[in-house]
C-alpha cells in the first residue's frame, strides 16, 4: 500500500540541457519520503515496439507531436491517481489544460522557460520557431497564452520569463514562481584556481548549438587576436572542425561526461557569446567550478552572470565588446579568480539544487495541500 501523502507526476523534455535538469530532478525529487512519483521523460527517439514503428510511419507534422503524447502515457494514464503533474511539454500540456477545464484534479504545474512568443518583445527565437508562418505563429500564441492561464502553478527558471508571464499574459502573479532547480553541487566540488605563471591560457566553449550559442562569433574573434598564445577549448556535438590555431574540439561529451569537469577546472575563463537563450545549465557550472564568464545579458541569462560581479556581459554579436572582455580577464588573472570565487558563492546561495528542488516540491506540496479541503467537500 502506497502511504506517502503527495503523489506527482513529470512530463519533461529532456533533450539537451533539459537532461541535466531532468536527472537533477529526479534524484532530489525521490529523497522526499512523503512524494511518490510517476516519470516521463520525452526524448522523440521511441523504442523498438510495434507501437512505435507505427508512429514513425506517420506523416512528420503529426508524428513528433504522436510520439511525444506516447512518452507522456506513464503519466497520462495515471492521471486519476495523480494530486499534481508538472508538465514541460506542448502537447500533454494541452490535453491537460483541457482536462482542467472539467475538473479540478490534478493540479497542473507549468515547468517551461519557454514563454509566449509575445509581440514586441525580445525572445531568443529557435529555429522550429522562426520558420512558423504569421498565422500559424498567431495561432500558437493564442494557445500558449491559453495554457499559461489555465496551470494552477507555474515555475519558470528565470524573473525574466515570469515577468513576461504575469506583465503580458495575464498569468496571476501569485501562481507564478520563479525558480532555477539549479546545480548539483554534489557533482560540482569547488576547484581551485590555475596558476597565475607559466601556463597557457585556456578559454572554454561548451554549446551544443554552436553557431546559436555564440561560438562562430568566438572563433572569429579568437582566431583574430587570440590565437598566437591563447587556447580554445570548444564542446559541441555540432562543430565540425577544420585547421584553426590553438583549437581543440570535443565532439563527444555529453553533460554527464567527467571529461566536462575537467575542461571546467581545466581553463581561465567560460566564454558563452550566445544568440539565444532561455536559461544556460553551462553558465552555472562553469560558476559552480569557479571560473569567470563571459556571456550576454539576453532572458535567463541576466539572472545567472552579474556584470564585473562573477564575470562581464557583453553586447549580443559585438566582437569588439568580445575582443575586450577576454583581452580584460586575461591581462588581470587576480580579477578573473575573484570573479570565479563569487560565482561559485553565488550557486552556493541561489542554485544550489538540493536546497531548490526541496523549495519546488514545497511550493507544489503546499497548492495541493491548499485544495484539500475543496476535493474533500466535492466528495462527501
Amino acid at each position: 500500500m502506497d502511504r506517502k501523502k503527495y503523489h506527482i507526476g513529470f512530463i519533461l523534455n529532456v533533450k539537451l540541457g533539459n537532461a541535466t535538469r531532468f536527472r537533477i530532478l529526479k534524484k532530489y525529487v525521490e529523497r522526499d519520503n512523503e512524494v511518490s512519483c510517476i516519470w516521463a521523460p520525452i526524448d522523440y527517439f521511441p523504442d523498438e515496439s510495434g507501437t512505435a514503428r507505427f508512429l514513425m510511419k506517420l506523416p512528420s507534422f503529426v508524428r513528433w507531436r504522436a510520439i511525444v503524447l506516447w512518452q507522456a502515457m506513464p503519466v497520462m494514464s495515471s492521471i486519476q491517481k495523480l494530486d499534481a503533474v508538472m508538465v514541460h511539454q506542448f502537447e500533454p500540456s494541452v490535453v491537460l489544460s483541457l482536462l482542467r477545464a472539467i475538473k479540478r484534479q490534478p493540479l497542473l504545474v507549468n515547468s517551461s522557460d519557454d514563454t509566449p512568443l509575445v509581440p514586441g518583445r525580445e525572445h531568443p527565437m529557435y529555429a522550429n520557431e522562426l520558420g512558423r508562418t504569421a498565422w500559424l505563429q498567431a495561432l500558437r500564441f493564442r494557445l500558449d497564452v491559453w495554457r499559461a492561464r489555465r496551470a494552477d502553478l507555474t515555475i519558470p527558471m528565470s524573473t525574466w520569463a515570469a515577468r513576461i508571464l504575469v506583465e503580458d499574459c495575464g498569468v496571476t502573479k501569485e501562481s507564478v514562481h520563479p525558480l532555477h532547480v539549479g546545480v548539483d553541487l554534489e557533482e560540482w566540488p569547488i576547484q581551485p584556481p590555475r596558476p597565475l605563471e607559466n601556463v597557457t591560457r585556456r578559454l572554454l566553449f561548451v554549446g551544443g548549438d554552436f553557431a546559436r550559442k555564440g561560438g562562430k562569433l568566438l572563433l572569429d574573434v579568437h582566431q583574430a587576436q587570440f590565437a598566437d598564445e591563447v587556447e580554445l577549448h570548444i564542446v559541441s556535438k555540432n562543430f565540425k572542425p577544420l585547421f584553426y590555431r590553438n583549437v581543440f574540439v570535443y565532439s563527444d561529451i555529453d553533460s554527464s561526461d567527467p571529461r566536462l569537469r575537467r575542461l571546467y577546472r581545466d581553463c581561465d575563463i567560460f566564454v558563452l557569446p550566445t544568440l539565444s537563450d532561455l536559461s544556460s545549465w553551462v553558465c552555472l557550472e562553469a560558476m559552480a567550478s569557479c571560473r569567470p564568464i563571459i556571456s550576454t545579458d539576453i532572458s535567463g541569462i541576466a539572472d545567472i552572470v552579474k556584470n564585473n560581479e562573477n564575470g562581464i556581459v557583453v553586447k549580443m554579436g559585438s566582437a569588439s565588446e568580445l575582443s575586450k572582455a577576454i583581452s580584460e580577464l586575461l591581462s588581470n588573472p587576480r580579477r578573473s579568480i575573484e570573479m570565479g570565487r563569487r560565482g561559485r558563492e553565488m550557486v552556493e546561495e541561489k542554485f544550489n539544487a538540493e536546497i531548490n528542488v526541496a523549495r519546488i516540491i514545497s511550493i507544489i506540496k503546499e497548492s495541493i495541500d491548499n485544495k484539500i479541503p475543496a476535493r474533500v467537500a466535492a466528495s462527501l
